[in-house]
């Protein structure tokens, strides 16, 4: 039951990344036209204003809405599921029987680039610069690349994330809880392969 809710989370959330590229994309339609949501279409004496292309700009605004709702309503759907998945979850495995992962090495092998204020990676304490020494169960030795990152986030929607980094010369042991917020995607940091100078 679990990882069909699991499956249904991922399928919604795909969605709404869908509709944020639609938004962005309609958004830019009005920057085109200099205008926004709120510019108004009609002149001081409310006459429809010549210099715009008023049926365009309607029609785009009136995409938007109905969008901003059906992500609003994804959104909604979202939260209901993770809310029964992280209970499944919970009434599964107690705290204490979550597995030990111990990691035979302390070498850096990703470098956290950007982190997105208010993002699931931010709340976590997440930040810029940091050098990851354990993602999950990945560390040096078995790390095989981004996708790998991508694939263990992806998984671990609803659940924790534990992650070791060293921050200028001290370790820190960091847990995020990967799953939707007001912004794209499902961790909101971008991660790069660390090498040392």
């Amino acid at each position: 039951m679990s990882e069909i809710n699991r499956a249904k989370v991922k399928e919604l959330i795909t969605k709404r990344d869908e509709i944020d590229k639609e938004l962005g994309s309609l958004n830019h339609v009005l920057k085109s036209f200099d205008v926004d949501m709120e510019t108004p279409l009609v002149d001081a004496e409310g006459f429809p204003k010549n210099d715009l292309d008023i049926p365009a700009i309607r029609l785009t605004r009136k995409s938007i809405i109905a969008l901003t709702n059906d992500r609003k309503a994804l959104t909604d759907e979202i939260e209901k599921a993770l809310g029964e998945l992280h209970q499944a979850d919970h009434s599964k495995t107690p705290a204490s029987a979550q597995p030990v992962v111990r990691r035979p090495t302390n070498k850096a092998f990703l470098e956290v680039e950007n982190v997105v204020y208010g993002s699931p990676a931010y709340q976590a304490g997440l930040a810029e610069g940091d050098k990851v020494i354990q993602f999950d169960a990945i560390h040096a030795l078995n790390f095989e690349g981004l996708k790998q990152i991508s694939e263990v986030v992806t998984s671990l929607v609803a659940k924790e994330l534990h992650i070791t980094v060293l921050r200028k010369i001290k370790v820190h042991r960091l847990v995020a809880h990967p799953g939707p917020w007001e912004g794209v995607g499902i961790f909101g940091a971008r991660l790069q392969v660390y090498k040392e100078d």
